[in-house]
């Protein structure tokens, strides 16, 4: 039973398939550890403006780079569309699916979007083998062989002369910091040890439960880590020093009794994807629980934290329950959301002004 909960939680990662809640749903002030953070805002995102709908593609995730949306999607025979923010027209559609030797498999955003000067996005296709850079002026693509460093990493954060990421399938470390030019690495360990009894109860989930989301900051001198199944982030230095750890319950967090709590049925928040600027980051919080009858997991409520890269928060958003993916761009928030109507399903990029 455990192991399908595990999937079930997993699942929610990627896709949530739950029915969409109305955008002006209050906020509960004890989900939020107000009297720690006396300075958050409360924001309630109206009116969006709907920018384009998927009608048989799967979006997965999106930036926006000046007038342009770049969208990866899933079962598709391309892996990329551009779109134009104003219109809603697209204006590419790339990347063809295959093993060909210019085909990609599956393309993926950097954790800190990268972008030359000459408006190329770097992506990763990790499956492939190929590091991609993507001209959003002409929808070409110029792929190179994926570094050596980087073969084998989630959640990368490239910069000039370093990386920040998480080695998949890794359980001792939370994090690496690599030095590309000195060929060099730093592991950073997970600020807490779990009790032998829920390692052993884990099993085989125990790398999905250690997961954790990175992003990186250079010019700022830090790293913030969101735990995908516990309610807390953690603030670093690029020496893997430990600055800060944020819980916004009210209570702090223990994280073997958060495991279990989980697996009885409790209600628990948790971190999910989130999208880094050069001045803050973005962190959506989800609250969940393990429906132990059925085997799987209700959404409850989703909020999207606000704050800078010292670890402090400043804003939270009420986010709808169906929305999968976001990006921010000149004080717009921008999502993929999910929308089941009469057995039919349709994705769609909205934006709100935050």
């Amino acid at each position: 039973m455990w192991n399908r909960i595990l999937i079930s939680i997993l699942t929610l990662i990627a896709f949530c398939q739950c029915a969409r809640e109305s955008d002006n749903k209050q906020i509960s002030l004890d989900d939020i550890g107000i009297s720690e953070y006396p300075n958050i805002t409360e924001l309630i995102l109206q009116n969006p403006d709907t920018i384009f709908e998927f009608k048989k593609d799967y979006p997965v995730a999106l930036r926006v780079i000046d007038d342009a949306i770049i969208v990866t999607k899933i079962h598709s025979d391309s892996a990329i569309i551009i779109i134009d923010k104003k219109s809603g027209k697209p204006l590419f559609n790339i990347g063809l699916v295959g093993i060909g030797p210019k085909d990609v498999l599956m393309p993926r955003m950097l954790n800190n979007p990268i972008v030359s000067n000459s408006k190329e996005l770097i992506m990763t296709d990790v499956n492939a083998g190929k590091l991609l850079r993507l001209n959003i002026t002409d929808g070409n693509i110029n792929q190179t062989p994926l570094p050596k460093y980087m073969r084998g990493m989630a959640y990368i954060n490239l910069f000039s002369d370093k990386m920040v990421a998480s080695k998949v399938g890794n359980t001792d470390n939370m994090f690496m910091i690599y030095d590309i030019s000195e060929n060099s690495s730093h592991d950073v360990k997970f600020p807490f040890e779990l009790s032998e009894d829920n390692i052993n109860m884990l099993g085989a989930g125990l790398q999905t439960f250690m997961s954790s989301n990175i992003f990186a900051n250079e010019e700022k001198d830090r790293i913030i880590s969101s735990m995908y199944y516990f309610d807390i982030y953690n603030v670093f230095d690029f020496n893997g020093n430990l600055k800060r750890c944020v819980s916004l319950g009210s209570e702090s967090i223990d994280i073997n009794k958060s495991i279990e709590n989980i697996f009885s049925g409790q209600e628990f928040w948790r971190y999910s994807i989130g999208f880094a600027t050069n001045e803050d980051c973005w962190l959506k919080r989800i609250k969940n629980r393990a429906d132990l009858n059925k085997d799987e997991t209700i959404t409850l409520s989703q909020q999207l934290i606000k704050t800078d890269w010292e670890g402090i928060p400043s804003a939270v958003y009420q986010l709808p329950n169906d929305l999968l993916n976001f990006c921010i761009d000149n004080g717009c928030l921008y999502g993929i959301i999910n929308q089941i109507n009469n057995d039919n399903e349709s994705y769609y990029i909205i934006r709100w002004n935050l």
